[in-house]
């Protein structure tokens, strides 16, 4: 079915707003230097087609059969390092693989049987290996794979060559063909770059380049993860909507100082927000937000009203924003993802509406999940226990004040997100279905046990 032009005006209105914000971003940043401007534009020129559709079983055989793999590594972002842990998983290999990492010092290798003791490992940037990629190790300890390094002090184009150079004598000095993965920033991949240096050394590299930015602009949102074949050895493997790596980028750079990072954090919440109420034809909040610090939860616990102390531990900090219903404040995780980022400014655009009332939890956890699912298609519908987790709700927790909301708080989340997914893809969706939740909360909608069915009137109002 197609959707009606309603729900198309808003998210043209969505993807208007992120251009912008794109564009701001982009000019607070600068240019790229000099020396690496003609290097980034042919990464671009790279992305000059629009690619065919294919089969991720397609990328999973390009890759146990590529001589070698070379993945795209967006530094700031980890779900690039989450999205190689699958590939490593998933691929059938002919033999135990090699994970060579471009930001580990070249000095380092570590077999698969050591990397229980590898906690140690320290990448370029100071980061620790096991903290930043947690599931990477796993999954090179799960298919018993080797990882060293390729970092050396140079040029872009000498950390190729290098690279290239080692390859060769990695293949020369063993008896059989180890399957290489080369996890390398987003730039490298570009043909005249690594890739060329390693076919003139005779191997036959396929490129797998996650959701390239130049790539998804051009590309209509889907519902769930696609991969493109590009150039001849070239894959884009869309999975990661561009504002999440420019957000990660941004916090990146505050992450070592937490009141930076906090800073940084409420100038993005107050953009989005602003950005939210501008789409829906609202007045933007008053107040710049104020990000709580993450290890203060138990002070902002405090401050919330009686039925939402009465269902969240002030010991069982959340996993997911928390913007308080009635003040200007905002409890957040450590490094938020775009996606938490836009559940918080939803939740903030909501103070003061009938959404922060008693009893609307289920509804303001809804119109947060539709923002954040409008902008990232490929968020699922979060089941009950990751709900419980994300929002640090304990076993066995008491009921909520009789006054304050109609059963747990956890029931009410449950129904908020079923609506929110079923919203998501309602050809009705759209800015007036908005202005209408935010005004009548809960009533918008007919609420029961284990299903929320949405009324037609409001979506049209």
């Amino acid at each position: 079915m197609t959707p009606a032009r309603p729900r198309l005006a808003f998210v043209d209105a969505l993807r208007a707003f992120e251009a912008r914000l794109h564009r701001r971003w982009a000019s607070q940043e600068g240019a790229a230097p000099q020396g690496l401007r003609s290097y980034r534009a042919a990464w671009i020129q790279q992305f000059a087609g629009s690619g065919e559709a294919r089969r991720y079983q397609d990328l999973l055989a390009a890759c146990a059969s590529a001589d070698p793999v070379l993945i795209s590594d967006f530094h700031p972002l980890g779900r690039s390092a989450r999205m190689l842990a699958r590939l490593l998983r998933e691929t059938a290999w002919p033999r135990p693989p090699r994970v060579v990492l471009e930001l580990l010092p070249a000095e380092v290798r570590v077999e698969a049987h050591a990397l229980m003791s590898s906690e140690q490992l320290t990448l370029v940037d100071g980061r620790s290996l096991a903290e930043t990629a947690p599931e990477l190790l796993d999954a090179a300890r799960a298919v018993n794979a080797e990882i060293i390094g390729a970092w050396v002090p140079g040029t872009p184009g000498q950390r190729d060559e290098a690279a290239a150079q080692a390859w060769v004598e990695r293949r020369q000095s063993g008896r059989d063909v180890v399957p290489e993965l080369l996890f390398f920033g987003d730039w490298h991949l570009a043909d005249p770059h690594l890739p060329r240096q390693l076919a003139q050394r005779g191997a036959r590299p396929v490129c797998i380049h996650q959701s390239p930015a130049p790539l998804w602009e051009r590309t209509d949102p889907a519902d769930e993860e696609a991969v493109l074949a590009l150039t001849d050895g070239h894959y884009a493997w869309m999975h990661t909507p561009p504002l999440a790596f420019w957000t990660s980028a941004r916090l990146g750079r505050d992450a070592h100082d937490g009141r930076e990072a906090a800073d940084t954090s409420a100038r993005i919440l107050e953009e989005l927000s602003a950005g939210m109420a501008e789409i829906l034809d609202l007045p933007a909040p008053a107040e710049l937000p104020e990000v709580v610090d993450p290890q203060d939860w138990l002070g902002f616990w405090r401050s919330l009203p009686e039925r939402e102390r009465a269902a969240l531990s002030p010991q069982l900090r959340p996993q997911a924003p928390m913007p308080h219903p009635e003040d200007a404040l905002i409890w957040m995780p450590d490094c938020p993802s775009w996606n938490q980022l836009v559940d918080a400014a939803a939740g903030y655009l909501a103070r003061g509406s009938r959404l922060a009332e008693a009893g609307q939890f289920g509804p303001w956890i809804a119109f947060r999940r539709i923002w954040a699912r409008a902008w990232n298609p490929f968020l699922p519908t979060r089941s009950r226990a990751s709900l419980r987790w994300e929002l640090g709700i304990p076993h066995g927790t008491r009921p909520l004040p009789r006054e304050a909301a109609p059963g747990d708080l956890l029931d009410e989340a449950v129904q908020g997100e079923a609506v929110a997914a079923a919203l998501c893809r309602h050809p009705l969706l759209d800015r007036a279905a908005l202005r209408t939740l935010l005004r009548e909360g809960r009533h918008a909608f007919i609420w029961h046990h284990g299903m929320s069915t949405i009324q037609s009137s409001p979506l049209s109002a």
